[in-house]
């Protein structure tokens, strides 16, 4: 009786994981074979509730938003023990007007949109008084970056181009709290002045804007140091300015395509480093992610 129920058990399990893609399961031999979602699944501790709820949002949009798959995130089981509390409320409407620059459902009702509030007031570093918000946004942000980079990674496995390019810039705006649409150099706060960031930001940002806050500090060496004090109001900063640009990670691609067959192409692709490393700064390593995109058909 016991075999035979946890035989009962085990079946139970490998027919909802199979339900969700996570591995496949052949109920007459027996036969179970693990999927790159599982994989991926096991390695970032995703409970399966998570994968199929990430399933079913994601199944049907051929490019979500990043407010999409922000809500996306915080709908995983992962959050469900966040809890919205009476007295937090007129905090969180506070925290929706002044540190979420991405929208979000008003009013708030339930966990996820709660997370998505503390979640993106943890990415702006934003001021929070109540002891119990502060308890929770310190919960979120030790899971979000982990459940950000497991769907990544399942979108990459999937090969969806546009949610794993963006689902890779939320990871890292977790993970720095910097927002992508903010200048890059506010990784190197301390070392220059506050005002800059707002002097370099005010010409154009949004969340959802085509802004490239990357080629845009890029494009200050261009510039004189003089001219680039004067931009960012500190006289005598624009030379110090350009020297921080010059440190931020970046690679120039070079691409050779050949065919092979009418399906089959051969790419030749080179990487230089253009960039002054700084161990202060870098670390021991940079990471870069590389991928063929088809333009036409969102996918990799």
């Amino acid at each position: 009786m016991l075999r035979g129920r946890s035989m009962e058990l085990v079946q139970e399990a490998a027919t909802l994981l199979d339900k969700n893609h996570m591995l496949r399961y052949e109920p007459v031999s027996g036969n179970l074979a693990c999927t790159d979602l599982g994989r991926v699944a096991a390695h970032f501790y995703i409970r399966e509730e998570s994968v199929a709820t990430f399933n079913d949002m994601l199944g049907g949009k051929q490019s979500p938003t990043d407010a999409d798959l922000c809500h996306v995130i915080c709908c995983a089981t992962e959050f469900e023990n966040v809890r919205i509390r009476q007295e937090e409320l007129n905090e969180l409407d506070s925290l929706v007007e002044k540190a979420c620059p991405l929208p979000v459902k008003k009013p708030i009702h339930d966990s996820s949109d709660k997370s998505l509030v503390l979640m993106q007031a943890f990415i702006s570093k934003s001021s929070i008084k109540s002891f119990t918000l502060i308890s929770d946004t310190n919960y979120i942000a030790s899971n979000a970056g982990r459940v950000a980079r497991a769907m990544f990674e399942m979108c990459m496995k999937q090969s969806k181009a546009s949610p794993a390019l963006k689902l890779l810039r939320i990871a890292k705006s977790v993970d720095k709290r910097i927002w992508w649409f903010q200048s890059p150099l506010r990784q190197f706060e301390g070392e220059v002045r506050s005002n800059v960031f707002a002097a370099l930001e005010s010409r154009k940002i949004g969340a959802e804007a085509g802004y490239d806050s990357f080629e845009a500090a890029l494009s200050l060496l261009d510039m004189q140091p003089k001219e680039v004090g004067q931009l960012c109001h500190w006289s005598q900063g624009g030379a110090k300015v350009q020297r921080l640009v010059t440190m931020l990670p970046r690679l120039e691609v070079d691409c050779e395509v050949q065919p092979v067959t009418r399906s089959v192409l051969r790419f030749h692709v080179r990487l230089d480093p253009v960039f002054n490393w700084q161990s202060r700064w870098h670390g021991g390593a940079e990471s870069f992610w590389l991928w063929v995109e088809d333009g036409d058909n969102n996918r990799m």
